[in-house]
């Protein structure tokens, strides 16, 4: 069910998309705010939307993973073991134009994705046993190595870099920066050669930010961690080539500047990294509960933007928030030194996780995420209609509540990522289970799980 506390005066435009499709186009009426399109299809197994992204004409990148047998608009292509990766462009009315994909017979998923300015795309994931990605085949030398792909404008394979070590390596996000220096964040265990010489995790897991060029080359590599599991998860770039990743860490971390303990299991971290890879500043928030962040996004003027949740009582910088239930959503803006500037929470006595976050050229804040329950995301109560429905909501330059989106069904319907086109559209992906309507009546997912991208 659709529901929308306060929609724009604006006209806004539903889209979805569950992978598996051999529509053409979007299927959308514009003009109202009341009118909504939907193309929906998907396999008899699982697919999942993760990353997306979109460039300067309106085309969206979407990479992911699937099982079994999907038709991404191009005819049917199968993978190869449980899960494959793929990566589909449409251009903005919604037209397919290609999708790639590869995988063997493991595990391997897409995880980011991100476009440079000649519309090269670069998709990063993991992948276990033995994959082709382009130009020949890659084994991993563990049970999952993280991988970094460059395809062209036309989907074409340019380069692959992998990287890990014995263990578990993962990465979770990748940013380009305007010279085409790709930049991937992610999580590693044991001891892995990243492009100069081994390192090795201090703990159960380490963070991880690693700098190659346009040409695939290994530029730097940052990493953080004690005797915990500290991750990395997002990762920005702004105009001066300054790093910012943002993840969760355990215990007592030095990020660059001297030791940091965690109050709780888990708290936030948000460090800044200049384009060498050097220390700025580390800025970290949390209570005795598990605190996580999962995304990053910055404005012109390099204020950092943080989604992710929050439990128990957490003081951000103005004071104690506490959490309504097991977990609430938590969004946080940061200035481009670190200070924070607002935090903007919101939950019910269930569970509820901010995965995504966006910024617009005016400074407005666009979260995405799960709840369950009774939630008040600032325009009064929603209840969920199954076990996890979708958020997106829409904040001002100084947090306030503009509007709220949700949907879902009686089952599991997350949300991933979101992104935004030049004309201010939103873009979310994610995953739905059993029948949703997602604004132009039931969609029913042809396999457990199908992916979507929505578009308002």
């Amino acid at each position: 069910m659709l529901r929308t506390l306060l929609r724009l005066a604006i006209a806004c435009v539903l889209v979805v998309v569950g992978w598996g499709s051999s529509a053409a186009a979007w299927d959308t009426t514009a003009g109202s705010d009341t009118n909504y399109g939907s193309i929906t299809f998907g396999g008899t197994e699982t697919d999942f939307s993760y990353g997306v992204t979109v460039d300067g004409s309106g085309n969206v990148y979407v990479t992911g993973w699937f099982t079994g047998t999907v038709d991404f608009g191009a005819g049917d292509v199968t993978s190869a073991g449980a899960y494959d990766v793929f990566v589909t462009k449409r251009n903005a009315a919604g037209a397919h134009q290609w999708t790639t994909t590869f995988g063997g017979t493991g595990n391997d998923d897409g995880y980011g994705v991100a476009v440079d300015g000649s519309g090269n795309v670069h998709v990063t994931g993991y992948f276990s046993n033995t994959v082709d990605f382009g130009a020949g085949d890659v084994t991993s030398n563990g049970s999952s190595d993280a991988f970094i792909t460059k395809l062209n404008a036309a989907g074409v394979h340019q380069w692959t870099t992998t990287l890990g070590g014995t263990g578990d390596d993962r990465p979770h996000s990748v940013a380009v920066d305007s010279a085409g220096n790709v930049h991937v964040t992610g999580y590693f265990r044991g001891a892995v050669d990243f492009g100069a010489g081994d390192v090795t995790s201090a703990g159960s897991a380490d963070a991880f930010v690693t700098k190659y060029n346009a040409a695939g080359a290994h530029q730097w590599t940052t990493t953080f961690g004690g005797t915990g599991p500290d991750l990395a998860k997002g990762v920005a770039v702004d105009g001066s080539g300054n790093v910012h990743v943002t993840g969760y860490f355990s215990n007592t971390v030095d990020f660059g500047a001297g030791n940091v303990t965690s109050n709780g299991d888990y708290d936030v971290y948000v460090t800044k990294l200049n384009s060498s890879g050097v220390h700025q500043w580390t800025t970290t928030l949390g209570g005795t509960g598990d605190d996580i962040v999962l995304a990053v996004a910055l404005d012109g003027d390099s204020n950092v933007h943080v989604t992710g949740s929050f439990q128990g009582t957490v003081n951000f910088g103005a004071g104690d928030v506490t959490s309504a239930g097991g977990s609430d959503v938590l969004v946080t803006k940061l200035n481009s030194s670190g200070a924070h500037q607002w935090t903007t929470t919101f939950g019910g006595t269930s569970g509820e996780v901010g995965f995504g976050v966006a910024v617009d050229g005016s400074g407005n804040v666009y979260a995405t995420g799960n709840f369950q329950g009774t939630v008040d995301f600032g325009a009064g109560d929603v209840t969920s209609a199954g076990l996890d429905d979708v958020f997106i909501t829409k904040l001002n330059s100084s947090g306030a509540h503009q509007w709220t989106t949700t949907f879902g069904g009686t089952g599991y319907n997350r949300a991933r990522e979101v992104a935004l086109d030049t004309a201010g559209n939103v873009h979310v992906t994610g995953y739905f289970e059993g029948t949703v309507d997602f604004g132009a009546g039931d969609v029913t997912s042809a396999g457990s799980a199908d992916g979507f991208v929505v578009k308002l």
